[in-house]
């Protein structure tokens, strides 16, 4: 039985000095516990403007990317659902 995901985050790159806070080597799929910090953004003095964290346990990330241009999504978030919590057109 193939495993489904839903999209839970979509994080967008906005300031120059973004950093995710997990190694570059990290797979896709790899699963972080709710709260767990996954990006920041700085503004050019250094000054924390946002951060990005885990909203639910089991929220993997997908296509990790902190190259991008502004405003081009930097990471993915997914959760695992049931085939009764998708919905299909058919």
């Amino acid at each position: 039985m193939p495993v489904l995901f839903r999209i839970k985050q979509m994080i967008l790159r906005h300031t120059e000095d973004f950093k995710f806070h997990f190694p570059d080597n990290t797979p896709n799929f790899t699963a972080f516990n709710q709260g767990d910090v996954l990006a920041s953004e700085y503004d050019a003095q250094g000054t924390l403007l946002r951060s990005y964290s885990c909203v639910q346990d089991a929220e993997a990330i997908v296509f990790p990317n902190a190259n991008v241009a502004l405003g081009q999504r930097a990471l993915l978030t997914v959760v695992p659902v049931t085939e009764k919590e998708c919905q299909f057109d058919v």
